[in-house]
């Protein structure tokens, strides 16, 4: 792959594809029919094509998804950067956060010993809550776990725009892990401050679970297992909708739908990698070139903010007459 399909992240010695496979697919669990050796095979594919970040979660399919990876990543685990995330304690009773420094230390080593791994490179905290950033042992047990060289860097996960911030002011953070799509860009607006912090950004679900990859129907009937079959179905209606308003960034870009989503996540130039959910080799082959369709041409930047903004104006709740 070309050098440009890399970068460092932040401040970090890794260097990362702009484009990381995302672990959830590898779970067995949440997506309906399911096939490991399909899953695996497209890591794999994935791998042979030049991406090195993959990023997991201890609590895919409690621990298993971890399992999976392990088996499909043997013999390959010098060739990617393992981005895994830790916080939600599902060992005792209903998965609740948990941001203990003793909790912290021993999910780590949980998910060494399932990755089969000596290290984990980038060790992201999910769910902690204002007071626990703040209280400073979080990042005391990044310190801890660093020494012991059971990992490279912490970080952490969030989708709270006053958490991100206080995290990178609170203590050493390594990178920041975000959901971020069409469908939800409102947390562009913390990019350019944590840009100037030199701190390593990974965008998260840029497909939207597959609302932005031009392949769904309001109708759609999903699998009873997959987690998709809860959704609201005019939510979705809604979600769908809105998609359609971006497709011209495809038709201009000729290019397909989950291509313009990626690229729309990667033409931020704060923004690392993308973590994207790919379940078969064919789609890792189409996600992965979406990279280079960045950066967009000035005639799709002026209609991409002339969309959003008239789709924020119309989501503003009217004021007195």
């Amino acid at each position: 792959m070309a050098e440009a399909f890399y970068r460092r992240l932040g401040q970090t010695e890794l260097t990362v594809s702009r484009i990381g496979f995302g672990g959830w697919q590898l779970s067995g669990a949440d997506w309906g029919y399911w096939s490991e050796g399909v899953a695996g095979r497209a890591l794999l594919e994935a791998l042979d094509l030049g991406l090195n970040l993959i990023e997991t979660a201890d609590r895919y399919a409690e621990g298993h998804g971890q399992e999976v990876l392990a088996r499909w990543l043997k013999g390959r685990r010098h060739d990617c950067v393992l981005a895994v995330r830790g916080g939600i304690d599902f060992y005792h009773g209903e998965p609740h956060p948990d941001p203990s420094g003793r909790y912290l230390t021993y999910a780590c080593e949980q998910s060494l010993r399932r990755l089969k791994t000596d290290y984990i490179d980038l060790f992201l905290v999910e769910g902690a809550p204002a007071e626990a950033i703040r209280g400073g042992e979080i990042y005391e047990t990044f310190e801890n776990l660093i020494r012991a060289g059971k990992i490279r860097y912490g970080g952490f996960f969030t989708d709270d725009p006053e958490l991100a911030f206080l995290a990178v002011d609170s203590g050493p953070t390594a990178a920041l892990e975000l959901p971020f799509n069409l469908l939800r860009p409102d947390l562009a607006e913390l990019f350019p401050e944590i840009g100037r912090r030199q701190v390593g950004l990974l965008a998260c679900s840029p497909l939207a679970q597959g609302r932005l990859a031009g392949k769904l129907e309001a109708d759609v009937q999903f699998h009873p297992l997959d987690h998709r079959s809860r959704w609201d179905p005019e939510q979705l209606r809604r979600d769908l909708e809105r998609a359609e308003r971006f497709r011209f960034i495809a038709e201009t870009l000729e290019v397909t739908p989950a291509q313009a989503a990626i690229a729309f996540v990667l033409d931020r130039p704060e923004v690392t990698s993308a973590i994207v959910g790919m379940r078969t080799p064919e789609q890792v082959r189409e996600d992965l070139a979406a990279w280079r369709f960045v950066p967009f041409p000035p005639e799709v930047k002026d209609r991409l903010a002339e969309t959003l903004e008239e789709l924020r104006r119309a989501a503003r709740p009217a004021g007195p007459e």
